[in-house]
């Protein structure tokens, strides 16, 4: 059995699925894309398209993230269901959109060739495909240019969010999109302003041209700005005339939380030049608001250098507090190798009966790297008992980023 958390704003669902039907299976023949291929081609292209029939036609959203998991064990018939799962990209519920994000990361830049990408053509479609182009990220640099013929060219808000989104996915994001974008900081809807500053933030030293604008809108804009802004300004710091660091300090003084957190995100960035607000960091550690706690003690890390009390906290907080336990694991796979003393709680999250838990331990168990080679038979043991597809693949790309040798 497998089980999927479903969170919405305030509500905390678990369900569980059965899978007994994929269990009647031949015997494994080979070994495809990591996971055992247990059926010849015929059966396999029979079995995916009952699936992509389920996905298409259930109004069950269960049903549905049942069916889209089970793609996972289809990497060589990717062509037939792309079409069918990229929707799931930009669907609302964070379950079906980790699954079809985690699929197409995997799968890579032939899963967006797969889509027939025609950035002049529905932009429903191209929406879609510039979904698919986040997801995957590098590797997919031929597209590009039609991104940016986007931002030059549309004014179409819907288009140019799409096309932001898509660039948002590289990991250098786009200095030459940058330009583009600054039009969008005045944009009167709120999710076309807020893109362009994650791209500025992802695109970091690159995109200093965008500091004025973000100034004007630390200074005078709505709450949801000056958060960004300021986030924004660290990121592509330093900035001339403006001390970014005394403007995160005051964003941990904010009333709403959001601004408090981008306000500890922004200190972050700045590393040990923010040590004049570590204090105000380290008291945030035990603000009773989970969500500061976290971000406060990754930000201590990031300004100190010292691990040890962030990890703690990080630990602390994610296996007390079952509501926060998916937050606590993002934050905890942030730390990368530092979080090696986090191991035994990932690996007995890794065992949960959530699958969205299992994944996000397992991701933070591939942050950490090769220190967590030691390890190895426990994350081979998830791997070969899980009857979840989508646990089971990422299982097994933390074995190949480890480059452990099957033990077995």
């Amino acid at each position: 059995m497998i089980s999927l958390r479903l969170v919405r704003p305030a509500i905390l669902a678990f369900v569980t699925i059965s899978v007994a039907a994929l269990l009647n299976v031949a015997p494994a023949t080979a070994l495809l894309g990591g996971l055992p291929y247990q059926e010849g081609q015929i059966n396999a292209q029979e079995n995916v398209a009952k699936i992509v029939k389920t996905l298409t036609t259930t109004r069950d959203k269960y049903a549905k993230a049942d069916a889209a998991a089970k793609l996972a064990k289809y990497p060589d018939q990717y062509e037939q269901y792309v079409d069918a799962l990229a929707p799931l990209l930009v669907d609302r519920d964070r379950v079906l959109n980790d699954i079809a994000r985690r699929i197409f990361q995997r799968l890579g830049k032939k899963s967006v060739a797969a889509l027939n990408p025609d950035f002049a053509g529905d932009p429903e479609k191209t929406r879609l495909v510039c979904s698919a182009i986040h997801a995957v990220g590098d590797g997919c640099e031929e597209y590009v240019p039609d991104l940016l013929k986007i931002l030059k060219d549309s004014d179409d808000r819907f288009l140019r969010v799409a096309a932001t989104y898509a660039l948002t996915g590289f990991s250098k994001g786009n200095p030459a999109a940058i330009d583009l974008i600054l039009p969008d900081l005045d944009n009167r809807d709120m999710n076309v302003t807020l893109f362009a500053m994650r791209l500025i933030i992802k695109t970091g030293p690159n995109a200093k041209q965008a500091a004025p604008k973000l100034i004007d809108m630390y200074e005078n804009g709505i709450t949801s700005q000056r958060g960004y802004a300021v986030w924004a300004l660290a990121a592509v710091s330093p900035v001339e005339n403006f001390d970014t660091v005394a403007a995160a300090e005051k964003m941990l003084n904010r009333f709403t939380v959001s601004e408090r957190e981008r306000g500890l995100i922004a200190a972050g960035l700045l590393g040990e030049a923010a040590k004049p607000a570590i204090e105000k960091v380290k008291e945030m550690m035990a603000a009773n608001n989970t969500n500061i706690e976290g971000h406060a003690a990754v930000t201590y890390w990031q300004v100190t250098g010292d691990a040890e009390p962030a990890i703690q906290r990080l630990m602390e907080l994610t296996e007390s507090d079952l509501f926060y336990e998916i937050n606590g694991l993002k934050l905890i796979a942030q730390m990368g190798p530092a979080a090696e003393p986090a191991m035994e709680l990932l690996l007995k999250k890794s065992k949960s009966a959530d699958s969205s838990t299992q994944l996000l331990a397992l991701d933070a168990i591939k942050a950490i790297g090769p220190a967590a080679a030691k390890h190895r038979e426990a994350i081979e043991k998830l791997r070969d008992s899980t009857r979840d597809n989508l646990v089971q693949l990422v299982a097994t790309e933390v074995l190949e980023s480890l480059k452990i040798p099957d033990s077995q």
